[in-house]
């Protein structure tokens, strides 16, 4: 198997992609149909479906592996606790803004989703059901692996999965409280500055039409950084 074929190959996959024929991740039999006929066309040789498949599921693993070790805001990630991840820093990535374009999304929508039941498993399971959605636990989330940089990828296309219904914290604790209790609460709101949700500030980062490209180093930086985010609302 050749680069030249590979070039074609990956070429041929976005084509079928832009035309729709790649449905929940999955290229369909008319897109592999016209993948062989393509690639038959250019090196006039035949092309086995099955053998597609199988190498596709190669591309996609070695691309997989090296897209997790980029981070949008750091660079490189490599530690001493994955030493196996250094061959990537030297190894060259054949069409990696192509493979991005064809499996990223895929990838990011696999795991938001992952995270986003992993969040209503836990919310299930907590007795006081408070806490989970808040910037602390988010941080925690970041700096824990639970969820990294490139999981944001195209989060705007995914922002309902990140957000399973949850009472407010202020709605549950308001629940059966006195009216002196309730004026308390008033008081003390009026006099703390007011903590916006992640989905607040990512609304409001689309609303005023932030660069896609700076999307998501926006959202993480304010996100990790309060005070940041306290001057950002105003």
């Amino acid at each position: 198997w050749m680069s030249q074929m590979d070039d074609a190959f990956i070429d041929a996959l976005l084509n079928e992609q832009i035309k729709d024929n790649k449905v929940e991740g999955t290229f369909t039999t008319t897109a592999y149909d016209n993948v062989i006929k393509e690639l038959c066309a250019q090196f006039a040789k035949g092309f086995k479906k099955d053998k597609l498949k199988n190498h596709l599921k190669t591309i996609k693993a070695n691309f997989n592996k090296s897209y997790d070790l980029f981070k949008n805001l750091s660079g490189f990630a490599w530690s001493p606790e994955n030493p196996d991840a250094k061959i990537w820093m030297t190894t060259p990535i054949g069409n990696f803004d192509k493979l991005v374009e064809l499996f990223a999304k895929d990838r990011v929508t696999r795991a938001i989703a992952e995270i986003a039941k992993e969040k209503r498993q836990r919310w299930d399971n907590s007795s006081s059901k408070e806490g989970l959605d808040t910037i602390n636990d988010f941080d925690h989330l970041v700096t824990q692996n639970e969820v990294t940089l490139e999981n944001f990828e195209q989060l705007n296309d995914n922002i309902e999965l990140l957000s399973p219904v949850m009472p407010s914290r202020l709605q549950s604790q308001s629940v059966g409280s006195s009216k002196g209790k309730k004026r308390k609460n008033s008081n003390d709101q009026k006099s703390q500055p007011r903590q916006y949700s992640e989905e607040e500030l990512f609304a409001e980062l689309v609303d005023i039409d932030v660069e896609p490209h700076l999307l998501t180093k926006s959202y993480i930086y304010l996100v990790r950084n309060p005070d940041m985010m306290r001057a950002f609302f105003g």
